[in-house]
């Protein structure tokens, strides 16, 4: 079987290439683009139209006699959507869980968006995931360096209009929240290094800069749950990476990272050090809101198993609003709790145990193909160092998912991320071209 037959849209006639193109450009704008716009609302009216993209794109190609050829991660990932689609339907409130909210962008057609990004990066070609990826660091990097803006409380990104004030000195970027710039850093960053470390010439100090940058908006996040993950992915990413003229320059960006420790450290009001020894108090405010969440949540998804809630759903329905124990851990009966702040939760009340399963499906699928390539190393040396660095971001956000939830913004790159393990999973023992080129090519 042909490598084109694998990449499944292999472009032949202008049509053909017009729905390739659609279909790229439709990607880059929800997994780069997008994110940069400064609400929740306006990001769930490009995924919106993202999915008109790239349906359209679909159209094109198919229309020029285009084959699009079945790959593994289809089932599960449609299965997914199917069952969010019944989640919908069946939910306590159709409309409510159908249009994305203001507040969060979180509706049906959003998750649409998601797996269509998915199944449609499982079939690009090595160019084109190098050009979506392209997107992703230099959209990112400009995110980075307004959540640096905010940690200094430097006023860069005045047209956000406000959002994400009410944070301090904490980065958030344009993701209105410094949780959700952590989960996206957990994702982007080791990939960022993988990358860098596998660069020779003039573009390794590039995109050693990248990474530095992406490295100093996770510290300006002073997101706990992210730095955690983020810590013991390294040292394995590390090691993976080791060897050859890669070396030096692993060493030189633990050397930059370690200057930009030292410097952030010391020039907050509250030291980073000081927030990150109270990841371990479980007294801690964050924690002890969470845990009762996370266990008032469990019922209501006892409640409706199938097919859950719907999106949206949760606000105003959470058991004990008004009673002293919510006063006392919520601090006020006026704090709306709209989220699950566990992802495995968030997503079992809002698409039911069912839903979870087939979400649950889709993330063995894409770990199970990170370790086949990593450890048998079918590829060439390149993409396999690649895919060691899309694993541990991976695993990073998994950890961080469960003290976050799926969310658009992060989840846009997530699914990308996935439809990228895939496309590099379907050329397993089938070509030697590597579907990432900034390094040189070789055997593993």
């Amino acid at each position: 079987m042909s490598s084109s037959r694998v990449i499944a849209f292999a472009a032949g006639t202008a049509e053909e290439a017009v729905g390739r193109w659609l279909a790229v450009g439709s990607v880059v704008a929800f997994s780069a683009v997008s994110l940069l716009l400064p609400t929740n609302d306006l990001k769930a009216t490009a995924a919106t139209l993202v999915v008109v993209g790239l349906a359209l794109g679909v159209f094109a190609y198919a229309r020029a006699g285009g084959r699009i050829e079945p790959m593994p991660l289809d089932v599960p990932a449609l299965t997914f959507l199917l069952l969010a689609t019944l989640a919908t339907v069946f939910s306590a409130n159709f409309k409510v869980s159908f249009f994305p909210t203001s507040i969060r962008g979180e509706g049906l057609p959003v998750y649409a968006a998601y797996v269509g990004t998915a199944l449609a990066v499982a079939r690009f070609t090595p160019r084109e995931i190098r050009i979506v990826l392209y997107g992703v660091f230099a959209t990112g990097t400009l995110m980075c360096i307004l959540a640096i803006g905010q940690y200094y409380l430097v006023p860069l990104a005045l047209w956000i209009g406000g959002v994400g004030l009410q944070f301090g000195p904490r980065g958030w970027g344009t993701l209105a929240n410094p949780i959700l710039l952590g989960g996206y850093l957990c994702l982007v960053l080791p990939v960022a290094i993988a990358v860098a470390v596998g660069t020779r010439g003039p573009r390794w100090w590039a995109l050693a800069g990248v990474s530095s940058v992406l490295y100093a908006a996770l510290l300006a996040s002073e997101t706990r749950a992210a730095w955690i993950p983020f810590a013991f992915v390294v040292p394995v990413l590390a090691w993976l990476l080791w060897g050859g003229d890669r070396t030096p320059r692993l060493l030189i960006l633990a050397g930059l990272f370690a200057a930009i420790t030292a410097v952030m450290m010391p020039t907050q009001p509250i030291p980073l050090a000081t927030r990150a020894l109270s990841s371990f108090n479980t007294g801690d405010t964050s924690l002890r809101q969470k845990f009762y969440i996370w266990t008032h949540v469990i019922p209501l998804i006892e409640e409706r198993p199938l097919f859950g809630w719907g999106f949206n759903n949760l606000a105003g329905r959470l058991p004990g609003i008004g009673t002293d124990e919510y006063r006392r851990v919520m601090g006020s009966d006026d704090v709306i709790v709209d989220i699950a702040h566990n992802d495995v939760l968030h997503i079992a009340f809002s698409t039911g145990l069912a839903g979870l399963a087939a979400y649950a499906w889709v993330w063995l699928l894409t770990l199970q193909s990170v370790a086949r390539i990593v450890w048998t190393r079918a590829l060439p040396a390149a993409d396999v160092r690649f895919t060691a660095g899309l694993g541990c971001g991976l695993l990073a956000y998994l950890v961080w998912a469960q003290f976050g939830w799926t969310h658009i913004g992060p989840a846009n790159v997530f699914w990308t991320f996935v439809g990228i393990t895939a496309a590099l999973a379907s050329r397993r023992a089938v070509s030697t071209e590597p579907v990432v080129l900034w390094a040189e090519p070789g055997p593993a």
